[in-house]
């Protein structure tokens, strides 16, 4: 089976894009791409990719986990590269370059982004919400 680029709309989780993920064993820079269309998860599938879901994570329904040894450079859709921090939530078209592995006897299909383009921002903000509100509760 030929293996080709195609679109995915998601929500962003975990973005990894300028430095690699600390979980990532092999230095790799990782985004989970969450809340997939039915059109989305039939076409990775088709193509022996696995689709995982979380009952704990309700909020990011059917996900994949795309990587890169390389930093990835999202932008909006301007092409301008975004360079504030993407947090949770952040809304994307992401541009899927399927590949095979092969690693001790396991064999799969995984993903890298040929190109990331933010449509909605959710900046990361590492403090929490940031209010001048005193009656905020």
């Amino acid at each position: 089976m030929e293996l080709k680029p195609f679109k995915v709309k998601a929500d962003l989780f975990w973005a990894f894009f300028d430095k690699p993920n600390p979980m990532s064993d092999k230095g790799d820079h990782t985004v989970d791409l969450c809340n997939l269309s039915d059109e989305a998860v039939k076409k990775i599938e088709a193509i022996g990719g696995e689709v995982r879901s979380k009952a704990e994570k309700p909020d990011q329904g059917r996900f994949i986990t795309i990587k890169s040894r390389f930093a990835i450079k999202p932008t909006d859709e301007e092409g301008n590269e975004i360079t504030a921090q993407v947090g949770n939530g952040s809304k994307a078209v992401v541009l899927l370059s399927p590949y095979q592995w092969n690693w001790k006897g396991k064999t799969g299909i995984r993903f890298s982004p040929k190109a990331l383009t933010i449509t909605n921002l959710v900046e990361y903000n590492k403090g929490g919400v940031v209010s001048n509100d005193d009656d905020v509760l």
